[in-house]
């Protein structure tokens, strides 16, 4: 068998940017990157609870798939649909953005925002006279 061939004959596919591997969630790996890097992690807990991601589900069509993606769980329609990755990598990534929109108002996201704020996340002004002062997102 080739080395990118499975047992069953198919190939391979390699792991997205959005499977979890080496033990990280899809949410810590996605707020890890560079170009996410004024987004705070939303706790599960928040995204679990449907009070908080009410309503959100109209405007995506691949809601319960972005869904699964961003919680690390499995799908089991996505064996059954034929689902274009790019698609569904943007439909989660546009989730997530809605979810922590949501998240950044509550008193716990506003929270992980000053701890942001405070460590210079968002970098420090670069005139003299600001005297390195924290920015904002």
């Amino acid at each position: 068998i080739p080395k990118n061939m499975s047992s069953n004959g198919f190939p391979e596919q390699e792991p997205s940017d959005y499977e979890s591997k080496e033990g990280k969630t899809w949410i810590s790996k996605f707020c890890s990157k560079e170009i996410n890097s004024y987004f705070c992690e939303v706790e599960e807990e928040f995204i679990t609870d449907a009070f908080n991601i009410y309503n959100i589900s109209r405007d995506f069509h691949l809601f319960k798939h972005s869904l699964a993606v961003i919680l690390d769980a499995d799908d089991p329609e996505a064996n059954d649909a034929e689902i274009d990755q790019d698609e569904l990598q943007t439909s989660t990534t546009n989730l997530y953005g809605m979810i922590h929109a949501r998240y950044i108002v509550t008193a716990s996201g506003l929270e992980a925002m000053l701890r942001k704020y405070k460590s210079c996340a968002y970098g420090t002004c670069p005139r003299v006279y600001c005297n390195n002062q924290n920015l904002l997102p």
